[in-house]
């Protein structure tokens, strides 16, 4: 199941292009992990990956402090169904 989702993630953006989740106005970002105070939010969404940005609740600023990128396999089919729905979205507003 989660093959057949990352088929058509990728699909859409081969058609309409990479997205970020700012670009669909998502309520959240999925996100991919907290390790420690660290968490894990994936926001730019390309063919095949995604790049995830890492940032530190704790800290005054809002920036990232790191990024890195990521397979889509890495993710549950549950945030693979949200990214699916991000996907959905921008290419609806692409049409």
């Amino acid at each position: 199941m989660k093959q057949n989702i990352i088929a058509e993630i990728n699909e859409i953006i081969r058609e309409y292009g990479s997205f970020t989740v700012a670009d669909v106005e998502a309520e959240s970002s999925p996100l991919l992990d907290t390790k420690g105070r660290l968490t894990h939010l994936a926001e730019h969404f390309m063919d095949g990956t995604c790049v995830v940005y890492v940032y530190d609740p704790t800290s005054h600023s809002s920036d990232e402090i790191d990024s890195y990128d990521e397979f889509y396999e890495e993710f549950s089919e549950e945030q693979l169904e949200y990214i699916l729905e991000l996907a959905q979205k921008w290419a609806e507003e692409n049409e």
